[in-house]
């Protein structure tokens, strides 16, 4: 079976090996971008559309995985996760490719509709807060993560979210407070482990001198 009549067929689509095998022949260049823009207007499910998104992103073929995702979004505009996915594939860009210009009014407005569309997605407004840090615009990312908190406030990332923008603050005895919520959840998550060793051994003129800055997740 080729790729086109793979793409056609929404029982093979659903089997993982059929979503494996177009991303790997993307990835290994049997089949070029521009093949596969041609494929989009296929009628398949919003399902198979994001499942193809998702094993995108995670070979990091970037190009690929926005396509899958605007096609859900253009099909399903009322579809909050559709846009959260889509600001996760230019927030990896940001991290992963050295030269990519981001667009930041695009990510902004992709991750502020998707809390338009579902205010008690504590995601969305995560992901939000994560833009937001980037961007250095601390007050609205902590009133992101204060709010997703309030939606889900066992969620680890949430907590460890929120503690990094209390660092980045100064604010650390805030920080260690967040940090104590996720011991507590989880007592072996790594990263809140060792930035409590990090926050309660040091004074606030040494934290200050080091310039600490916690890893978000």
């Amino acid at each position: 079976m080729n790729t086109l009549e793979i793409m056609k067929e929404d029982k093979h689509l659903s089997d993982n090996h059929a979503i494996d095998y177009i991303v790997e022949s993307i990835k290994k260049g049997k089949i070029s971008v521009e093949s596969f823009k041609k494929l989009l207007n296929i009628s398949i499910s919003r399902e198979i559309w994001s499942l193809l998104g998702y094993g995108f992103l995670h070979n990091q073929l970037y190009e690929s995985a926005e396509l899958c995702f605007l096609k859900v979004i253009e099909k399903h505009p009322d579809y909050s996760n559709g846009y959260i996915d889509l600001g996760n594939v230019y927030m990896e860009m940001i991290k992963n490719i050295p030269d990519y210009c981001p667009d930041l009014n695009i990510i902004e407005k992709f991750l502020e509709k998707a809390v338009e569309l579902d205010t008690n997605n504590e995601i969305a407004w995560n992901n939000l807060g994560t833009y937001y840090t980037f961007i250095d615009d601390f007050e609205k990312a902590k009133f992101c993560y204060e709010t997703s908190i309030k939606l889900k406030n066992y969620h680890i990332t949430l907590w460890y979210s929120l503690s990094s923008i209390y660092v980045k603050k100064g604010l650390y005895k805030e920080s260690i407070k967040c940090l104590k919520k996720v011991v507590p959840i989880d007592p072996n998550y790594t990263p809140a482990k060792e930035a409590l060793d990090i926050l309660k051994n040091n004074t606030k003129e040494q934290l200050s001198k080091k310039r600490i800055e916690l890893r978000i997740n």
